[in-house]
């Protein structure tokens, strides 16, 4: 009876198994890698567009949170509204802030980055204690740290809707309504200082580009919960 002689792979066989093992083993990873990496991408997206999302809802509260504070001035009996706007800078109280309860000082900024030189819009609040706010010095008081609302953009700007003058804001030409937006009288300003004109702006418009190919992007947002003109009174109360 003959003895059977075990026979195990030879070298050529062992080192095509492996080699097979291997490719079988790379596409594997490779699709993994093209599927995680396509995954990765619609998360970032997702996450990206629904952080926008939650912004412009903040920026909406903020400004139709926004309150007609008066401060009074130094000399004379008149008052203003604390409001300052700028194409850079806009400065208001409103009791809609991102973060704490209550009414705040909110200051909107746009600041570009001197190594980059990309531009983003921030966010920083101060908040109003128990005793009220006499003296329009912002920058006086003690904001937060800046929250990022728009980075990496290639230009942002402010501007603002309202009456020319505060003469103008009691004309009534062709029955116009003092609470009209469409009057001939108002017009949209790079600045608006209501320590002047003495009533505050309608709309806020937020211009933004993000690249140097897109094109500009418009965000018009009213202020308070229901548009109005809040004309400064000549008492010099608080609301």
């Amino acid at each position: 009876m003959g003895v059977m002689r075990q026979r195990g792979f030879s070298l050529i066989e062992l080192m095509i198994a492996t080699t097979l093992l291997s490719l079988v083993m790379f596409a594997g990873y490779y699709s993994y890698s093209l599927y995680s990496g396509a995954w990765n991408k619609r998360v970032e997206y997702f996450w990206k567009y629904a952080k926008e999302d939650v912004v412009q809802v903040k920026l909406v509260e903020l400004f139709q949170g926004m309150a007609p504070y008066l401060i009074k001035k130094e000399r004379g009996n008149e008052a203003f509204i604390a409001f300052s706007g700028t194409s850079q800078t806009m400065t208001f109280i409103s009791q809609g802030g991102f973060f704490a309860h209550g009414y705040v000082v909110a200051k909107l900024e746009v600041v570009t980055a001197q190594q980059s030189g990309k531009t983003r819009l921030q966010y920083s609040e101060a908040k109003i204690g128990a005793q009220p706010l006499l003296h329009w010095e912002v920058e006086q008081l003690e904001f937060t740290e800046p929250y990022i609302i728009f980075d990496d953009l290639v230009s942002a700007k402010f501007s603002y809707y309202g009456w020319q003058d505060y003469a103008s804001a009691f004309r009534k030409d062709d029955d116009e309504l003092l609470i009209t937006d469409t009057s001939k009288y108002q017009r949209w300003f790079d600045n608006y200082l209501a320590k002047e004109k003495r009533l505050s702006p309608l709309k806020i418009r937020l211009q933004l580009q993000a690249t140097q190919t897109s094109r500009e992007s418009d965000i018009i947002l009213p202020l308070y919960s229901a548009p109005e003109l809040v004309v400064s009174s000549g008492s010099g109360a608080n609301f």
